[in-house]
């Protein structure tokens, strides 16, 4: 089955176990008060009193220092309805029903919840620490998307607990946690939350961060153009690492300060006031929620940070330095990235049942790493003489990655001389004339793309695929060193594929 395939079928059983009406009932009459037009905040109000204890949860979180700021106490539920719109609430009531449901069990042994619920808790707070820094007005909704944002995690532990210690047993031997995922599933954990929440019809900003918060694709120097999606990334980064998981990466604070410069003009000393109040604030949260999280879990997982703290801070740079320094710390972090990578395929591999799922692992993690802003797959069809693009990143659709091939016969076609000579070819200008044959108007137009390389993927000395990497027209340049970098992963891949080849 491809993995397209498993994540169709994953996605449709998740629907049926999300299913609101059997799922939480209390979580669908505020869905459909919350949608009436005609409703009142009274109205919405007693469907939430019927349950008591999310009553009181939902005034103390109303209440709390942390997440809305007013003047007087707010004592009733019609009240803060009132002043914190109907929205607002439905959101926060939403979240603490899915909390409520999550704690009466039903989840496999292997899903660290208390783990789950001080990350959870950690990023919200980090994100409206973030809102009220840049100016984000909305600060609630930070709130809420900080902490619903890995709720695609918490579905796959519950809904299909057997899928998950598949996961989880793939991590324990070092593969990264999405790789996995994409591995047994067929589908990430932020596109499972997000199929979720639209399900539940919760609003398009907040299904947005819970798809987007690992911005998967982009390159570190790119805003989403989505700043909620942005404060959540930094957020999440933040709480990974305040309170590091087991078997999460780490997050170095020299990374971290870097990236909250670039995208909010954040300084260093902001980032670590950001950092201590979440430290203090992180227990009295749990306690207003409900949540069993304890001092001796948060000290547990504050005590992996002293490694990294112990790192020395890089000396300090003269001006006339700082272009030619950041340029090398650039090189540095990309060769990083793409060592990380190889490593990560290396594993993947390893666990790989067939060739279409290495070469999908390759073409997807080269994309998700965000090495490449458009990667597309085209793999040699020898029954029918032709070249076909099989799957495609950065693309508005798969139904567009389909229309794209070339045949054998055409020796002209860039990626057959490129299928052919089994050699790698940079293309710095699409635009220019001599190319409009050699690629093809359509795949110039469908694919927009402006300046790409398109790398063999060789298998026993014949060409299996090409893979095409590169970006839009006038964004960012190609060196010869990032061409030599795919062609080492394409080769890496070839040499896996040997083994399912009699």
């Amino acid at each position: 089955m491809s993995t397209g395939q498993r994540k169709k079928e994953y996605l449709k059983y998740v629907e049926q176990k999300g299913n609101l009406e059997s799922y939480s009932p209390i979580a669908l009459k505020i869905k459909q008060v919350a949608e009436d037009p005609n409703a009142s905040a009274a109205d919405l109000a007693n469907v939430i009193l019927h349950d008591h204890a999310l009553t009181t949860k939902v005034l103390k979180l109303a209440n709390s220092s942390y997440y809305a700021h007013y003047r007087r106490q707010i004592t009733t539920l019609t009240h803060a309805i009132v002043l914190m719109g109907f929205n607002t609430i439905r959101n926060m009531a939403l979240t603490l029903s899915i909390i409520e449901r999550f704690q009466r069990g039903g989840i496999t042994s292997k899903f660290d919840m208390r783990q789950f619920w001080i990350h959870s808790l950690s990023a919200a707070i980090c994100a409206t620490r973030l809102a009220e820094k840049v100016g984000y007005k909305a600060k609630e909704e930070a709130y809420v998307a900080g902490f619903l944002h890995d709720l695609g995690r918490l579905a796959i532990g519950a809904f299909t607990p057997i899928d998950y210690e598949k996961i989880y047993e793939r991590e324990a031997r070092g593969i990264p946690s999405l790789q996995a995922e994409l591995q047994i599933i067929g589908v990430y954990h932020s596109e499972v939350g997000a199929h979720l929440a639209r399900q539940w019809n919760f609003p398009e900003t907040l299904v947005n961060v819970i798809e987007g918060h690992h911005r998967i694709g982009m390159t570190e120097d790119k805003r989403s153009g989505d700043a909620l999606i942005d404060i959540v990334f930094i957020a999440n980064l933040m709480a990974h690492r305040i309170f590091p998981s087991d078997r999460g990466g780490k997050v170095y604070i020299r990374d971290l300060k870097r990236q909250a410069l670039f995208w909010f003009r954040l300084q260093g000393e902001e980032v670590d006031d950001i950092i201590e109040s979440v430290k203090s604030d992180i227990i009295e949260t749990a306690e207003e929620l409900a949540i069993p999280v304890s001092g001796r879990d948060i000290k547990s997982m504050q005590q992996r940070t002293i490694a990294q703290d112990a790192e020395e801070t890089p000396p300090e740079i003269k001006p006339e330095d700082r272009k030619e320094f950041d340029s090398l710390r650039a090189a540095l972090h990309r060769k990083e990235i793409e060592n990380k990578l190889m490593l990560e395929l290396t594993r993947a591999y390893l666990s790989a049942t067939s060739s279409e799922e290495v070469l999908t692992c390759l073409t997807e993690s080269i994309y998700r790493h965000g090495l490449f802003t458009k990667v597309l797959l085209m793999q040699v069809n020898r029954s029918d003489g032709v070249l076909e693009a099989t799957l495609g990143y950065g693309v508005p659709s798969q139904q567009t990655v389909k229309g794209l091939f070339c045949r054998f016969s055409n020796e002209e076609n860039l990626f057959i001389q490129t299928m052919n000579k089994g050699k790698p070819e940079l293309v710095v200008d699409v635009t220019k004339p001599v190319y409009q044959d050699r690629l093809g108007r359509d795949f110039i137009k469908d694919f927009n793309i402006g300046i790409f390389a398109a790398v063999p993927i060789v298998l026993r000395d014949q060409a299996e695929a090409v893979l095409i990497v590169g970006y839009p027209s006038g964004d960012l340049i190609i060196t010869d060193e990032m061409v030599e970098t795919v062609d080492t992963l394409a080769q890496q891949a070839g040499i896996a594929m040997e083994r399912f080849v009699k």
